[in-house]
């Protein structure tokens, strides 16, 4: 009884341990994840971005070519 209940709490405690492991592990993961999407959505931002300033640029230059 008392022996057997002593395994069993090692077993559970060396299972929380692992599952908090694990779960820390997914953590870092998800975090990796997060930031490569939010340089991604950075860098398709910086694009629209410039984007918008050549075309400005170009509305310019073509109003300066046509005064």
């Amino acid at each position: 009884g008392a022996a057997m209940a002593q395994v069993d709490k090692k077993k559970i405690d060396a299972l929380v341990l692992a599952l908090q492991k694990q779960m820390e592990e997914d953590r870092d993961q998800l975090k990796k994840v997060l930031e490569e999407i939010q340089q991604g959505v950075s860098v398709v931002s910086q694009m629209i971005n410039a984007a918008g300033e050549s075309r400005t640029q170009i509305a310019a230059n073509l109003g300066k070519s046509l005064a």
